[in-house]
This record gives structure tokens, C-alpha cells and sequence, in this order.
């Protein structure tokens, strides 16, 4: 195993976030990365060394290779789950090798609550909720902002119920949740987790002592009292669940509705025409990408993509975006296209063994969400430019912080 510890860092690797017109627009250097340099070296926001993989085929071998593993980057506590710094020892294969030895988060506990079929017995529910909240936009004096309204309160309440969560703690959930998700939190960010943290050890030790109704207590119920998973494991997959259920819905929401606005015939058959909303949908997953990248992995023994060697200890990180883009896999991937072949293949919940188990509940999400708005606002439109839209900055996935809508 080399020593390596990653690409040397120098004037010529770019930083990452790359830069971008805005959250919908592909940075510009993806472009020639993929084509010159798929395999860059790139500086993170700490200043630590690592690759980014911009081609598709290179992208989906990554998320899917036992070589590349989460496990020694995974959070060492659960205030974070971005970390950047790589377990010491165990050795590296050894740290990725306990990925099958119960040390890892127990995400299997609540697989078979977010299967396709749970979550198809789950839509009245979402479509009660998105009722309520497409009242409270129709009901609000224009412009409205549809980021509040609608894009984070749909999946925040769903994962809140599904979690246990009492409505008086929703709002305080929903303004920490981001703090997850910065490549350099500062102090704020950092006090946020720790309260995150702290609540949801409450939570899942309440949950284990007197259980509850709630998806994620019946959960931990199957766990038994002689159960030898740790609590911060627990809490760990709590946070994750509920992050992502704040968070990735909302940016979907937030970065397509622009580009749907766009094409006004597109928008006006998702109220009418329920064949479309499937691919519309993947399409929206794939053409915005509102992860841009996947979360960080580690090269567990040298390897090598396109060309490129990958010494073991080499962070490397999946630009879902550029992959999501990647003319070699996508006809014409600039354009918004509900007949590409393949539409469904994106990469953005990742792909393979490291699929997101939450995929079968965000995609019902957004299209109940899509479906509701074409039919209750067949006139919706930004009330301010596509350029001016402000995005949240510095974050894994950027989402705006407000969306301003109105024709009602």
C-alpha cells in the first residue's frame, strides 16, 4: 500500500467548490476536465489535497468499488458528517473492511420502511401534507416565497413524521439541519451540530426506552434489548435521515422549478399528463444535480481512473454534476429531454451498493410536489430574474434562500 496521502496541492489545482453563474449552471471547468483532466487534483475548502472524478463511467466505478470507501471518512462523531480527515490507524483496508463487521451506520434498520412499496402506502400522507402547504402559498399575498412555503416544509414534515418529531421542534430542526452539510463549518455551524446532536441522543434513547408508532421508533424496536449497536450510530442515522429529508427535497424543488418555469408547455402537462411526471423528474434529478458532489471517499488501496493513478489515502470526490453531464454517457445533456435514453440512470442517489435509501421517497416527494403545483398554479412564475436569485454558498448542496413566486 502506498504511503501517499493524495494529490500534491499546487498552483495549478483549482479549489473546490468550483465556480459557477449559479446553482443550476454547470461550472465551466467541468467541461474541459472532463475532456483534458477527469481525474483532477483539486485543493478543499480545508486546504487538504484531493481528486475529483468528472466523467460518468469513472464516477459510477467510484460510488460502487469496495477500493473507494466511505468508512474511513465517515463522521468520527455525530456533529458531522462531512469529515475530512481520515481515521488513524486501523489501516485503511482494515477501516473499510468493518464496513461488514457492524461498525458502520445501521441503515439496514430502516431499509425496508423506505422501499418502494412503504413508500407508495406513504403517498396519501405526502399528498395531504402538500395540500396543506399549497393552501398556505395560495392563501399568501404574491410574491411568496415557495422555498418556505412549500419546497422545505413538504419534506421536512414528511421526515418529521416519519421520525417522531413534534411539530414545536420542526422549525428549530429545519434552521439548524444545514449546518450538516458545510465543507468548513465556522463556530455557528459547529454550535448548530453539537445541538443536533444533543437532540437527536434524546430522541433515539426515548425512542428505545418507551418506543412509539413512528417509523423510526418501530425501527429501533427491531433492534431488541440485547442489542450491541452503539447509540452514536443511532444518532448518527438520525441525523443523516432527517438531514436529508430537510434538505435534498428542497433543493430539488428549488433549482428545478427555475429551469421548469423555463419551458411554460413543459410545466403546464405536469398538471395534466401523470405519464410525464416519472421522467420529469429524473430528468430535473439529473439536469440540476442537487448534490454536486457525493459525499468524500477514500482510495483504500492504489488504483487507477482514466489513466490517472490514485495512490491509497488519496480523498476522492465524485462531481455528481459533471458526471450527471457527461456527454460519453448523455445525448445532448445540456438540454431538458423527457425521452433521453437511459433517463433514469443518473447518478445523483448515487448508484450500485451505495444507492440512497431514501431514492424511492424523494422521487414521490417531488412529484406529488410537481404535479400539485402545475395544477393549483397553472400561471406560477419568479417574481425576480433567474440571475438574481440568492443561493446558500459553502454547503454541499446549494439551495436558494428564498424563491419568490407569484400569478395568483
Amino acid at each position: 500500500m502506498s504511503e501517499h496521502s493524495g494529490p500534491e496541492v499546487g498552483a495549478g489545482c483549482p479549489a473546490h467548490p468550483l465556480p459557477r453563474a449559479s446553482a443550476i449552471e454547470q461550472p465551466s471547468l467541468h467541461a474541459r476536465l472532463r475532456e483534458e483532466m477527469p481525474v483532477a487534483s483539486i485543493t478543499l475548502p480545508t486546504g487538504a489535497p484531493a481528486f475529483l472524478v468528472t466523467r460518468y463511467a469513472d464516477a459510477r466505478t467510484v460510488l460502487d468499488s469496495p477500493a473507494f470507501s466511505r468508512a474511513p471518512l465517515s463522521a468520527t462523531s455525530s456533529a458531522e458528517m462531512i469529515n475530512l480527515q481520515p481515521d488513524a490507524p486501523p489501516p485503511l483496508r482494515e477501516s473499510a473492511d468493518r464496513q461488514g463487521a457492524g461498525h458502520t451506520i445501521p441503515h439496514d434498520l430502516v431499509t425496508r420502511f423506505l422501499s418502494p412499496r412503504s413508500v407508495h402506502a406513504m403517498r396519501p400522507a405526502i399528498e395531504r401534507i402538500t395540500r396543506q402547504r399549497l393552501d398556505e402559498l395560495a392563501a399568501s399575498p404574491p410574491p411568496a416565497d415557495l422555498m418556505a412555503l412549500l419546497a422545505r416544509a413538504v419534506p421536512a414534515a414528511v421526515i418529521c413524521e416519519l421520525l417522531g418529531i413534534p411539530e414545536k421542534d420542526r422549525p428549530w430542526l429545519l434552521e439548524r439541519a444545514p449546518a450538516q452539510l458545510y465543507w468548513s463549518p465556522d463556530e455557528h455551524a459547529r454550535r448548530a451540530q453539537a445541538e443536533l446532536a444533543a437532540y437527536f441522543k434524546d430522541l433515539v434513547e426515548a425512542k428505545l426506552q418507551a418506543g412509539g408508532q413512528d417509523m423510526f421508533a418501530q425501527a429501533l424496536g427491531r433492534l431488541g434489548p440485547a442489542h450491541t449497536v452503539p447509540v452514536e450510530k443511532l444518532v448518527v442515522l438520525a441525523i443523516r435521515l432527517a438531514v436529508a429529508g430537510f434538505h435534498s427535497v428542497g433543493v430539488t424543488v428549488g433549482r428545478a422549478l427555475p429551469v421548469l418555469l423555463r419551458d411554460r408547455r413543459l410545466y403546464a402537462r405536469l398538471a395534466v399528463d401523470p405519464s410525464i411526471l416519472e421522467k420529469a423528474v429524473d430528468e430535473m434529478l439529473r439536469y440540476t444535480s442537487p448534490s454536486d458532489t457525493a459525499l468524500p471517499r477514500l482510495a483504500v488501496d492504489d488504483a487507477e481512473l482514466s489513466g490517472t493513478p490514485i495512490p491509497a489515502g488519496s480523498i476522492v470526490l465524485v462531481a455528481l454534476d459533471s458526471a450527471n453531464h457527461d456527454p460519453r454517457f448523455w445525448r445532448e445533456p445540456e438540454v431538458v429531454d423527457l425521452e433521453r435514453p437511459g433517463i433514469a440512470q443518473h447518478l445523483t442517489f448515487g448508484w450500485g451498493s451505495n444507492h440512497c435509501i431514501g431514492a424511492a421517497l424523494a422521487r414521490t416527494e417531488l412529484r406529488v410536489i410537481f404535479s400539485g403545483l402545475a395544477q393549483r398554479f397553472p400561471d406560477l412564475r419568479l417574481a425576480i430574474a433567474e440571475k438574481d436569485i440568492r443561493w446558500r454558498e459553502g454547503i454541499l448542496s446549494n439551495d436558494p434562500l428564498e424563491l419568490p413566486v407569484s400569478g395568483w
